[in-house]
């Protein structure tokens, strides 16, 4: 994303396909906000309509 002159924020990109390795990008912004991995996932899997 960016900041335009205007004052609104532009998105550039979108990856619809997100790495879910020990070391991507995904997982580690999860960790960050506090969400373990297995809780990452559980939370994709509930989005797309798969409940445990």
């Amino acid at each position: 994303m960016i900041a335009g002159k205007d004052g609104n924020t532009y998105i550039l990109e979108v990856n619809t396909l997100p790495g879910m390795t020990d070391t991507s990008d995904l997982p580690a912004m999860a960790e960050v906000a506090g969400i373990s991995y297995d809780a990452l996932v559980e939370r994709i899997l509930v989005s797309a309509g798969l409940d445990k």
